[in-house]
């Protein structure tokens, strides 16, 4: 994982918990006010890739992705005024909400692994996350599958937007 995809992760998962003057919305049993997921996967050339969706539940979010750019880094900023991004962004922080009791407390997200995807939920207490096969993710009725497909839906929200600039 290269050091600006990593302060980017750290910025949605650290930042957001730590202000605690921020007047966030809460959903859920557990206060959850930002979500998201990271999956990891190889590339074209066989290199280990990292992409990462955040939402907030003041309506923004973001997606960064390891590239092979000179910064190492690519990302989409999805603002509050983004329409395009509403509706898959709200899925994914209901979806979040409603399983973070399943998730673990920790301190920080675990590393990436390969084929794997990591679910992430923050409230103001604590930052909750569980690491799940992207095979077990996509089971008939598995518990993570909501929010595994509207987590793959803000990757491709983002993408449709970014394809209309």
């Amino acid at each position: 994982m290269n050091t600006a995809y990593r302060n980017m992760r750290n910025f949605w998962l650290h930042e957001s918990i730590a202000d605690r003057k921020a007047d966030f919305p809460v959903l859920g049993q557990n206060q959850i006010s930002i979500a998201g997921a990271e999956f990891c996967m190889y590339d074209g050339h066989n290199i280990i890739k990292n992409i990462f969706t955040a939402a907030s539940t003041l309506k923004d979010a973001s997606l960064y992705f390891e590239n092979n750019s000179p910064s190492g880094l690519g990302g989409i900023i999805g603002l509050p005024d983004r329409e395009d991004l509403r509706a898959p962004l709200t899925a994914m922080l209901d979806a979040a909400a409603k399983i973070s009791g399943r998730m673990d407390i920790v301190k920080t997200l675990p590393p990436a692994k390969v084929f794997y995807t990591t679910f992430f939920a923050v409230s103001k207490k604590h930052l909750y996350a569980i690491q799940l096969s992207n095979d077990e993710c996509m089971r008939k009725n598995a518990p993570f599958g909501r929010f595994f497909i509207t987590a793959q839906n803000m990757i491709s929200a983002f993408r449709t937007a970014d394809e209309k600039k």
